[in-house]
């Protein structure tokens, strides 16, 4: 019979991993909540996120509030841009910013049709 475990709080959490996929996703998962504490903007070792140019996925995630599954569907779909630098899927501010005027372009388009 297996115990359950108390709720760690992740940012203190040992990395036990136990393959490629999921060692993929606690860096992912690791790298978006580092990146989600306020505190962490404008420090050495966090990242201003204002000042770049380009985004890894998991910062993507924490900048349009969307799960790793929905952005793919998005970048599958054509309505969010990216780049490639190597093995490395780079998501640039501009794609994001144009998606954003894409989701309030549709917002609008669904209101007046109401």
């Amino acid at each position: 019979m297996r115990r359950s475990c108390p709720a760690r709080d992740l940012r203190t959490a040992p990395l036990v991993v136990h393959g490629p996929t999921q060692r993929r996703r606690r860096a992912e998962l690791a790298a978006a909540i580092n990146l989600a504490w306020p505190h962490n903007y404008g420090r050495a070792g966090g990242s201003n996120m204002s000042d770049r140019q380009l985004y890894r996925v998991p910062d993507a995630m924490v900048l349009l509030s969307l799960s790793r599954s929905v952005l793919y569907e998005e970048l599958r779909s054509g309505r969010l841009r990216s780049v490639h630098v190597g093995r490395t899927r780079l998501i640039p501010a501009t794609a994001i910013t144009e998606y954003v005027a894409l989701l309030e372009r549709e917002a609008d388009t669904l209101r007046d049709v109401s």
